[in-house]
């Protein structure tokens, strides 16, 4: 997370134009993130829609197509209730 390699930046003597140029953030926005107790956490987000057959169908067209891509286990989970074969 970026705010917390911030924090790790700022804990090594980095001055705030220094971060706000490594980051590309304002030097008020690192200056704010600064004077906070611990780095910002971020909500989770809300989950996904799930695939229609029609993406998902795709997807497995692609990933058999260029076997080279890679795919999160998450993507490899969404293949396991519906089985599309192609010929």
């Amino acid at each position: 997370m970026e705010s917390e390699e911030i924090w790790m930046d700022l804990h090594h003597g980095w001055s705030i134009s220094a971060l706000a140029r490594k980051f590309h953030l304002n030097p008020r926005t690192v200056t704010r993130q600064l004077e906070t107790a611990e780095p910002r956490r971020y909500p989770r987000r809300a989950p996904q829609h799930p695939l229609t057959h029609a993406q998902l169908a795709h997807i497995e067209r692609r990933l058999a197509v260029c076997p080279s891509l890679r795919a999160t286990p998450e993507t490899c989970a969404l293949f396991a209730p519906i089985s599309v074969h192609f010929s």
